[in-house]
């Protein structure tokens, strides 16, 4: 299977610079001191803050799965180019989802109307934008990641047609078939020496009903016959010997390739196990820590909140089914 070398290289820079973008994003939103554009956002719109932390550690999990999908296609992984299509298509879902939101939050908020029609615009227009860009980096993924399917079969693909002669083929089609001098040369030394097939000359000659020339003519073309099927038997014998041997040295062939796909099999789960079991715990403090806080802080926006910890809490589900089924793939 072909490599897609393209496809490849930009997984690696995007996921790369995908990784580092989002990491320091949240990093500054988690820690960081606003400024003072981010203040008023954060102030003007609560649940704002939280989809934007939703939003950045998907894209963390997105791109670092990214990078490992890249890394599989290129060891020639037989999921390698799937896992960056499954990915794409679920961040491309993921944005959409997250446009939605942000949309619905920003318009819905009481400050909305308030504000004027610049602000709303550059509040619109940043969204749809950031939608475009990642729409077009995951779509150009799912481009270069295609699945190709071969126009034309390869030579070895389809075995080569023999004229088999069945055995109830008649003797004197058998005769016009033969074409080789070298089985009439044969049957004539035979007949010179006196060293003829006594079976099959016993044959032709009770047949001939005793006529010696007539015997000798009906030999020949019994004998010919004869030392063609043999022939034919034995360039098949040697067809299917060397097929044999064939099929078995690409067996040998794949199935070292199958013991180094599995060890990087196991190697490549255990690497995506230990993220998502991260981020099982990560997701999973979060959502609790702002159900607990939605409670004990008493928020403006405390069905945001709620709604929000459900969620992280939910991706904490699933990258824990996640963590699980990478620890039975890693079992030796």
């Amino acid at each position: 299977m072909k490599k897609p070398i393209a496809g490849i290289i930009v997984a690696f820079v995007v996921g790369i610079f995908g990784l580092i973008w989002s990491g320091a994003v949240l990093f500054h939103t988690l820690y960081g001191t606003p400024s003072s554009t981010e203040a008023a956002l954060s102030q003007t719109f609560p649940s704002l803050q939280i989809k934007t932390n939703l939003g950045q550690s998907l894209a963390l999990m997105g791109y670092a799965v990214l990078i490992i999908g890249a890394l599989m296609a290129y060891q020639n992984h037989p999921t390698g180019a799937k896992v960056v299509r499954v990915t794409s298509y679920f961040m491309i879902a993921v944005t959409i989802v997250l446009v939605v939101i942000t949309f619905i939050v920003v318009t819905g908020a009481e400050a909305w109307p308030t504000l004027d029609a610049p602000t709303k615009g550059a509040l619109i227009g940043g969204l749809v934008g950031g939608a475009i860009g990642a729409f077009l980096q995951w779509g150009l993924l799912l481009f270069l990641f295609r699945i190709r399917t071969s126009s034309g079969a390869r030579e070895n693909d389809t075995p080569p047609q023999l004229n088999r002669q069945t055995s109830d083929t008649p003797v004197g089609e058998k005769f016009t078939n033969t074409s080789d001098d070298k089985f009439y040369d044969e049957v004539a030394r035979e007949l010179q020496e006196k060293s003829m097939v006594a079976g099959l000359w016993t044959k032709a000659y009770a047949e001939m009903g005793g006529d010696d020339a007539k015997a000798r003519a009906l030999y020949i073309k019994y004998r010919v016959a004869q030392l063609a099927e043999a022939n034919r038997q034995r360039l098949e014998e040697e067809r299917l010997s060397k097929k044999r041997s064939e099929e078995q040295k690409r067996a040998a062939k794949e199935e070292a390739e199958r013991r180094e796909r599995t060890m990087f099999h196991r190697i490549i789960h255990w690497i995506i196990g230990f993220i998502t079991g991260l981020l099982t715990i990560c997701f999973a403090l979060c959502g609790v820590g702002l159900i607990v806080a939605s409670f004990t802080e008493h928020s403006d926006d405390f069905a945001g909140e709620i709604i929000g910890g459900i969620v992280l809490l939910f991706i904490a589900f699933l990258c824990a089914l996640a963590t699980m089924h990478c620890s039975r793939e890693t079992q030796w």
